[in-house]
């Protein structure tokens, strides 16, 4: 977390910002205080809301409020320039709700495909120790986030802005063609 924050405070001076979220398997909540109250200038409360089963419900449908997250901006800072979002459907919870906070940013446009849409915060439940079954591992949904419209994240991928995915050509001659788009907007935008 730290490091993120230090490099957003490095790269302040860039002409744009390239995040790659395509492989983020989630984390933890509080990611959102450090490095993005720098790139906004305007609080988003709430930005999601957890919900989480209601322990005295014998209906399992049946949700609560746990906790509300949001971002709490430094007003004195706006990274006023493009930031292309790179997204995928190997990212899920964190690294779905990254690309959705930064989807608030002005600036912002996203390059990929549709994330996961795994919105949700996970307890696990089963992570064997035997050898022939270590890749596999069973986690529980505790809670899932609801937006400030009150839609239900979970199960709800997001679509990039640019639909753009690897073809065999490119990998095999090591170009990244998702990177490339976003770059490419990148260059244009500053163009303008």
């Amino acid at each position: 977390l730290e490091d993120f924050d230090a490099a957003v405070e490095e790269l302040w001076e860039t002409d744009g910002l390239i995040i790659d979220q395509r492989m983020n398997l989630g984390g933890v909540v509080p990611f959102i205080d450090y490095g993005f109250p720098l790139l906004f200038d305007e609080d988003i409360d709430p930005l999601v809301e957890f919900h989480e089963r209601d322990p005295d419900s014998g209906d399992y449908t049946t949700l609560s409020l746990d906790y509300v997250a949001w971002l709490d901006a430094d007003e004195s800072t706006y990274y006023d320039h493009p930031i292309a979002v790179l997204t995928g459907p190997k990212s899920g919870s964190a690294g779905d709700l990254c690309p959705y906070l930064l989807a608030h940013h002005a600036r912002s446009r996203s390059f990929g495909r549709a994330t996961n849409g795994a919105f949700g915060e996970l307890l696990p439940v089963w992570y064997p120790y035997d050898p022939y079954v270590s890749d596999m591992s069973a986690k529980l949904t505790r809670a899932q986030m609801v937006s400030e419209a009150g839609d239900h994240l979970n199960a709800w991928e997001q679509t990039p802005d640019e639909e753009i995915w690897f073809n065999a050509d490119d990998a095999a001659a090591g170009v990244d063609t998702v990177f490339q788009a976003a770059l490419e907007w990148v260059q244009a935008e500053n163009a303008q």
